[in-house]
C-alpha cells in the first residue's frame, strides 16, 4: 500500500491536510497539467476521490498512468466507481479531538454525517447538489452551542457536535448532466479504454449516424463528404497533400463550408504546418467532459488561417495530451458531419490500433493514400493497401482484425504519389516499376515531382498560394477529390 509523504503531490480540495507534501486542488492540477510548460512530480500523485466528478475521474484515469485514487473510508467512495479500485488511507486528523478538529467546509456528505453538520456548498456539486445543501442549511435543526476551537483565518470552522453513531452513506450525483437528447446505452457507469470498437460501441456508432436522434445536440442539418488523407509510412506528405487539397478546394468553393480535422490524435501534425496551437479540440474536450456537447461548444475550439480561403475551418488535435474516449471523438465527428459541406480528414500513420483513425477509414468518401517511390515507402502502402481490403490480417493489440472485405474499402482508395523521379532513364525504370506495383491495387490519381522547396515555401512562409497558377498541379489535386474519378 503506497503512502503519502513529502515527495508525494496530494489533489484535493482541502490542501492544509498534508502540510508536508505538495498540494493542489482539482482546478489547480488541470490546470498545471495541461499547460503548456507542464510541470514534474518527484513522487507518487494521489487523488482524494470525493472531491472529483465522475466526469473529471474518466479524464484523468484515461490521460494519466499511475493515479493513487484514495479515500478515508469506503462509505464516502462515490457510487460510480469500483472500491476495488480506491486505496484507504488514514485521515490525518484522525488524532485529533473531536473538540479541536477543524471542519473542512468541501466535505461529503458522509463526512459531514456523524458531526449532524448540514451539507455545504462546494464549487465542485453539481446543482442539484447545491439545491440539496442549501434546503438542509434552511432547515437543519438549532443545535446547542458548544465551545469552539479558536477560528483559523484560512478555513472556517463550523460547531463541533457530539460524535453519532455514523448513518449510511449517501451517494452523491456526478457533475455531469444527462443531455436530452442522449440515447439510453450511452449513459453507462464507465467507458472501457479499447485499442478497437466492440459490438456496443458499434451500435452507438450506428445510433450516431443513422439515428433519427443523435447523442450529441449538434444544431446542424448537413451531411458532409469525407476525404481522408492517409499511409503507413512517415514522410510521404500526407499532410501537406491533405493541407493542399483543402486549401485548393475551398478557393474553387467558396459557397461551401469546409474543414480540416487532425485525426493524428497521438502525434499532430496539422498545427505545425499551419502555424497555429491554439485553440485545440482539449478546449471541447473539458466542455464535453461537463455534458456541453453542443456544435457551438466545439465551433468555439476552430481556427482559421489567414492564408487559407476564409470558408476553411481548422480543428486541431491536442499536443502532448492524448484524449482516449471513442465516444468522444465519435461526438466530434459527428458535428463536423452535420454541420460542414466537406471534412478533409489527416490522419496518423497507426490506421490499426486507433479506434478513431480505422473508424476515420471505413466512413470516409475517399480515402487517399500517400507513397513515395522509395522501396520502403512503396512495400509499406502496398501491405496497408490489402489489409485496408481485407486480403491479409490487420491485427491490432488484441488480435483482432480490423478490417475485411466487408468493409468496401477498396472502390475508395486513390494514390497520391510524392518524390516523383523525373531524372535518367534508371529513374524511369524505377517509376515504371512502383507504378506497376501500384496499379494492380490501387488507382492512382496524382503523381508530385520533388516539391520540397515550394512545401517549405508554404509551410514555414504561409505561402500556400503558391501553387496557384501551376495548373497540372491543381488538376491533380482535382482528380484526388473528384468522386467520378
Amino acid at each position: 500500500m503506497s503512502k503519502i509523504d513529502e515527495k508525494s503531490c496530494v489533489v484535493l480540495v482541502d490542501k492544509t491536510l498534508y502540510p508536508n507534501s505538495t498540494t493542489m486542488t482539482p482546478e489547480e492540477f488541470i490546470k498545471a497539467a495541461t499547460s503548456s510548460g507542464g510541470f514534474e512530480i518527484e513522487g507518487d500523485l494521489f487523488f482524494y476521490i470525493p472531491d472529483f466528478t465522475e466526469a473529471q475521474y474518466k479524464m484523468l484515469s484515461g490521460a494519466l498512468d499511475g493515479i493513487i485514487w484514495f479515500s478515508f473510508s469506503k462509505e464516502e467512495i462515490p457510487h460510480w466507481v469500483s472500491p476495488n479500485s480506491i486505496q484507504i488511507l488514514e485521515n490525518p486528523r484522525a488524532a485529533q479531538t473531536p473538540f479541536t478538529q477543524q471542519v473542512n467546509p468541501f466535505m461529503t456528505a458522509p463526512q459531514m454525517a456523524p458531526q449532524m453538520q448540514p451539507q455545504q456548498a462546494s464549487p465542485f456539486m453539481n446543482p442539484a447538489q447545491m439545491q440539496q445543501a442549501s434546503v438542509q442549511q434552511m432547515q437543519a435543526p438549532v443545535q446547542p452551542q458548544m465551545q469552539q476551537a479558536p477560528v483559523q483565518p484560512q478555513m472556517q470552522q463550523a460547531p463541533v457536535q457530539p460524535m453519532m453513531p455514523q448513518q449510511a452513506p449517501v451517494q452523491i450525483a456526478p457533475q455531469m448532466q444527462p443531455q436530452p437528447q442522449m440515447q439510453p446505452q450511452m449513459q453507462q457507469q464507465s467507458m472501457p479504454q479499447a485499442s478497437g470498437f466492440d459490438d456496443a460501441v458499434i451500435r452507438d456508432v450506428q445510433d450516431l449516424f443513422e439515428a433519427e436522434e443523435t447523442v450529441v445536440d449538434n444544431n446542424g442539418d448537413k451531411e458532409a463528404k469525407i476525404f481522408l488523407y492517409g499511409s503507413s509510412k512517415g514522410g510521404t506528405g500526407k499532410t501537406f497533400t491533405c493541407l493542399i487539397s483543402a486549401y485548393r478546394y475551398a478557393k474553387i468553393h467558396p459557397g461551401q463550408k469546409i474543414c480540416v480535422f487532425d485525426a493524428d490524435i497521438t502525434d499532430p501534425q496539422v498545427s505545425i504546418s499551419i502555424h497555429k496551437i491554439n485553440p485545440t479540440l482539449y478546449n471541447y474536450w473539458t466542455n464535453w467532459s461537463n455534458g456541453n456537447r453542443g456544435f457551438q461548444f466545439m465551433e468555439a475550439c476552430k481556427c482559421q488561417n489567414s492564408n487559407f480561403p476564409a470558408n476553411l475551418d481548422f480543428y486541431l488535435a491536442p499536443k502532448d495530451y492524448v484524449i482516449n474516449n471513442d465516444k468522444y471523438w465519435l461526438d466530434v465527428l459527428n458535428n463536423l458531419i452535420s454541420n460542414y459541406d466537406v471534412v478533409f480528414i489527416d490522419s496518423g500513420i497507426d490506421y490499426i490500433n486507433i479506434p478513431l483513425i480505422s473508424y476515420c477509414y471505413k466512413i470516409a468518401d475517399r480515402i487517399v493514400l500517400v507513397s513515395t517511390t522509395s522501396i520502403k515507402s512503396t512495400s509499406s502502402v502496398l501491405k496497408q493497401i490489402n489489409r485496408l481490403k481485407g486480403k491479409i490480417p490487420s491485427l491490432n493489440s488484441e488480435g483482432k482484425n480490423v478490417y475485411s472485405a466487408e468493409d468496401e474499402i477498396g472502390p475508395k482508395l486513390r494514390l497520391a504519389i510524392t518524390g516523383y523521379l523525373t531524372g535518367d532513364a534508371e529513374d524511369r525504370r524505377q517509376n515504371k516499376t512502383i507504378i506497376d506495383s501500384f496499379s494492380k491495387n490501387i488507382k492512382i490519381n496524382a503523381l508530385f515531382g520533388h516539391l520540397s522547396s515550394q512545401i517549405s515555401k508554404a509551410e514555414f512562409n504561409g505561402r500556400w498560394n503558391i501553387f496557384d497558377n501551376n495548373q497540372k498541379f491543381n488538376e491533380s489535386l482535382d482528380r484526388l477529390v473528384d468522386m467520378t474519378k
